[in-house]
């Protein structure tokens, strides 16, 4: 299940389209918008899971630009409906008020995807090769991967965490986990935690397709939620629809874009 979260610049004229100093290409510290979701999170069930010791198994995508001036999203993705559940409630709780670097949240709704359409990355795809003692990241560009590698590493990585988080521990796939795959570039995304800026290496993807064998269709959902790959609650590995959704009829609520009120959740 999905949460989207549609934000509107500060800088926009809520009676207006036009915008006055939005950037065209904005940029949001990824360990920002994780350091949100688990804010959400305080005084729910899941305040404490930013100190489990276990996958995360939630999502979220870059930042999103759409059609409409000043208007961007952020979709959050998780297989645990509940926890969507949770967010979506105090996000409905904040729009209009919500202040997050220079947007304010204007607009919520939960989505649903289902694991027959082609997909395309909405963040990119991250598989670490070694970790100590700093992380080195699989690349092909570097040829330390291979297309079957990466399906091979990909279908390993996520039935690990798929026998945990279900309690299946007999689950195996014997087939490719993708029936089609298109690179479109790999990248380094520039990530601040404590005051320290760091590149992740990733892989974007034009298209993947998933093996359709219905017998795996169960896991197949919760994969496309869970996200791909590694450091997904970091806001790697999103997948989205390949083909893409028109926004021209968007409108952002009447909210005061200026100076929004303020939230208890705009620290």
């Amino acid at each position: 299940m999905r949460l989207e979260l549609v934000f509107l610049s500060h800088d926009t004229d809520a009676s207006t389209p036009n915008i006055r100093k939005t950037p065209s290409k904005p940029w949001i510290n990824k360990h920002a918008v994780q350091g949100l979701i688990y804010r959400f999170l305080q005084n729910t069930e899941f305040a404490d899971l930013h100190d489990r010791f276990v996958s995360k198994n939630f999502c979220f995508s870059d930042w999103l630009k759409t059609r409409k001036s000043g208007v961007y999203r952020l979709i959050i993705s998780s297989p645990n409906e509940k926890f969507i559940r949770v967010l979506e409630k105090i996000a409905r709780r904040e729009s209009g008020r919500l202040q997050f670097k220079g947007y304010v949240l204007i607009r919520t709704k939960t989505l649903k995807l289902t694991p027959n359409v082609p997909l395309r990355t909405g963040s990119p795809i991250v598989l670490v090769r070694e970790k100590n003692p700093q992380p080195i990241y699989y690349s092909f560009r570097d040829r330390t991967i291979t297309l079957n590698e990466f399906d091979e590493i990909i279908k390993r990585g996520a039935v690990a965490r798929y026998r945990a988080t279900m309690g299946e521990s007999d689950f195996v796939i014997e087939e490719p986990l993708f029936s089609e795959l298109q690179l479109e570039r790999e990248i380094a995304v520039p990530v601040k935690m404590r005051g320290r800026s760091f590149p992740i290496i990733g892989s974007k993807w034009k298209t993947l397709v998933l093996n359709q064998n219905r017998s795996f269709r169960k896991f197949m959902e919760w994969l496309i939620d869970a996200g791909m790959g590694q450091k997904t609650s970091l806001g790697f590995g999103f997948l989205q629809p390949k083909r893409k959704i028109s926004y021209s009829k968007l409108t952002p609520l009447p909210v005061q874009a200026k100076s929004p009120v303020s939230s208890s959740l705009s620290r």
